[in-house]
Parts: structure tokens; sequence; C-alpha cells
């Protein structure tokens, strides 16, 4: 199966929207993570809000992920989009 992504910045910024209006935050910060780091959701599913927050409550400038279909690492920066 082949799923097209989102290009289009007015339907992201839609979706955005009526995310962070139903206040589903985390369902909004998957799907922010997901489009900016093109993160499959398998891989998505597996994030924990201490690879985002340090024990200070400080944002991370990155982290890493293990992709669930390849095995493979990545280190992932978050930068403003994320």
């Amino acid at each position: 199966n082949f799923i097209e992504p989102i290009r289009d910045r007015r339907k992201i910024s839609q979706i955005k929207n009526l995310l962070r209006g139903q206040k589903r935050i985390r369902d909004l910060l998957l799907f922010v993570v997901g489009i900016n780091a093109a993160l499959r959701i398998s891989d998505l599913l597996q994030l924990q809000i201490g690879q985002f927050v340090d024990e200070k409550g400080n944002i991370k400038k990155r982290f890493w992920i293990k992709e669930q279909k390849t095995g493979k690492r990545h280190e992932i920066a978050i930068n403003q989009s994320i």
C-alpha cells in the first residue's frame, strides 16, 4: 500500500487547528513530529515524552528512534517546526 503524503500547507494547517481545537495535544504532537520527521505511524507510536523533555522539563535538542521496519537508529533534531 502506498499513502500519498499531505503536501498542501492549508490542509496541514487545518488538521493542526482541528487537533488543537479539540484539545488533542498528544495527537497534535504525533502529527507534527510525523510530518516534519517523515516517520511511519509504527515509529511514532513508540515515542515517549522523555524523548522530548528532560527530567527538569526542558525541551531536548534531539531524540533517537529505532525504525520498526528497518531496525535502523535515527537521530532527529527537535527544531522550531517540531
